[in-house]
């Protein structure tokens, strides 16, 4: 199942592999809060399905860099 390189396996895909679901969400039709919760849900997601793993370390990768302490003598 990830048996991918980090450029071709989405954050969305990993979590699938750990917990099977993404958001486990109540399914009860004629439920306005079901809806909203089914709504929330597609949108993580996508989200998660539109982030590579590479993309995360990179951007990560960014963040230590940038927050390196700075020492001034």
């Amino acid at each position: 199942m990830l048996a991918n390189s980090a450029e071709q396996t989405t954050v969305g895909e990993v979590v699938r592999a750990i917990q099977g679901t993404i958001l486990d969400v109540p399914h009860t039709s004629g439920s306005a809060v079901a809806e909203m919760w089914d709504r929330a849900a597609a949108t993580l997601e996508q989200a998660l399905d539109s982030e590579t793993l590479a993309e995360l370390v990179a951007r990560q990768e960014i963040l230590v860099r940038d927050s390196s302490a700075m020492y001034f003598i």
